[in-house]
């Protein structure tokens, strides 16, 4: 048993480790308190990852669907994209994720999604930096 078990867990590790799968949450500072804005996120991958999504939860202008970022590592910027309006929060419809599919590979590291306006919620349940989530898989079983 204890031997299915363990084939089990390697079977779904290297589901999630392969190029095409289905996405796994790397990163998430979400949180329901009360926000204040900022113009980044900032967010850590602990292995190398293809990033398929990434979103942020963001306050949205009156007619606003859209808004460019650009993510940085080390101050050198290494992507770029438009994040679109997604889902908003049903009792204050200004806060909604701000969507875009990265379809970027990125290294072990700590990047920052800074947006063009800074309308990004941020508070001391996720540090002072801005909601992110990235979504995708991990590329290397080792670094």
């Amino acid at each position: 048993m204890s031997m299915l078990r363990s084939l089990g867990v390697i079977v779904v590790f290297l589901a999630t480790s392969v190029a095409g799968t289905a996405q796994m949450k790397l990163f998430d500072n979400f949180n329901t308190y009360a926000c204040g804005y900022t113009d980044s996120a900032t967010f850590t991958l602990q292995a190398s990852a293809h990033i398929g999504k990434i979103q942020v939860w963001y306050h949205w202008r009156s007619h606003e669907s859209s808004v460019r970022y650009t993510i940085f590592r080390n101050k050198q910027a290494v992507g770029d994209g438009v994040l679109s309006r997604g889902e908003c929060d049903p009792y204050q419809d200004a806060w909604c994720l701000a969507d875009d599919s990265a379809g970027m590979n990125l290294d072990r590291g700590t990047y920052t999604i800074q947006t063009e306006r800074p309308r990004v919620c941020q508070n001391d349940g996720s540090g002072g930096v801005g909601f992110v989530k990235v979504f995708g898989h991990f590329t290397r079983i080792h670094e």
